[in-house]
């Protein structure tokens, strides 16, 4: 069965060693890889992935460019290495920024709204998801808690469908079950809307098998995307929870690559 993990990450090689030591220290988490481009690609493919999504981020506005840079300069199509980018919502040129992302052919924007200190719901964000959605992109939210920050949180389910009711065209992701620790009020209030998506990250083979599998029974498999987090989650790990939800096979093959290939627009 082909596998694309849409929610992964690495670093440029002159930081990526910081940057996990950072990361692991904010959030006590253990990690997979050593957070390069080749380190994500060897671990994926290693441990059963045909492809990946890369979701990196810019945690201060003077990043966005180079973050992007980045983004374009690892993805490859033909391998099935995609490529999101970021902007960051104090970039009071975010519409040059946006462009940019068009034209280095990236596949969405990812916005991880502790890092970047906002509220989904906030209406001085909303110009920044309408050139989002103008341009046709897909977004996706870093939903829910965050093992790195404390409460008050900033992408809360409730938040992420306010923006979808906002923008029924658009296509919008909620990552970690459509919000970490949140899958029910996820349920709830963001499984019925027909332009969100959510994917498993950080949950599919790290919670028990109860909880995943209501989690995902609660939403269409047409919009559940398999993701892991990685390089903070083990792969195999949440391949094999995905494989003992009791669904049908065609419904596996939806969430392992079929529902990310038809949200990446590709064949």
């Amino acid at each position: 069965m082909f596998i694309i993990d849409f929610h992964t990450h690495c670093f440029p090689d002159a930081i990526a060693g910081r940057a996990m030591s950072l990361l692991a220290a904010e959030s006590g988490l253990p990690f997979f890889h050593d957070g390069t481009a080749a380190g994500l690609d060897e671990n994926a493919r290693a441990e059963g992935c045909g492809g990946y999504v890369v979701l990196p981020i810019a945690t201060n506005p003077r990043q966005t460019a180079s973050v992007n840079r980045f983004a374009a300069g690892i993805q490859d199509p033909a391998r099935h290495i995609y490529s999101f980018g970021s902007v960051h919502p104090e970039n009071g040129d975010f519409r040059e920024h946006l462009r940019a992302v068009k034209e280095m052919g990236l596949f969405g924007v990812k916005l991880h709204p502790e890092y970047q200190s906002f509220h989904v719901n906030d209406e001085k964000i909303f110009p920044l998801y309408e050139e989002i959605f103008r341009h046709g992109l897909p977004l996706l939210f870093h939903a829910g808690e965050d093992e790195g920050f404390s409460a008050p949180w900033h992408a809360e389910p409730y938040k992420i469908a306010e923006v979808a009711r906002r923008y029924p065209e658009a296509v919008i992701i909620a990552a970690h079950l459509g919000g970490y620790r949140r899958w029910r009020e996820a349920a709830d209030c963001l499984s019925q809307l027909g332009n969100v998506y959510m994917d498993v990250s950080f949950s599919a083979g790290r919670m028990p098998d109860e909880d995943f599998q209501e989690a995902c029974s609660r939403w269409p498999s047409e919009r559940i995307l398999f993701a892991t987090d990685n390089p903070w989650q083990s792969v195999t790990a949440a391949i094999e929870a995905v494989k003992r939800l009791p669904c049908s096979e065609r419904e596996k093959e939806l969430i392992f690559s079929g529902n990310a290939l038809r949200v990446l627009r590709v064949s």
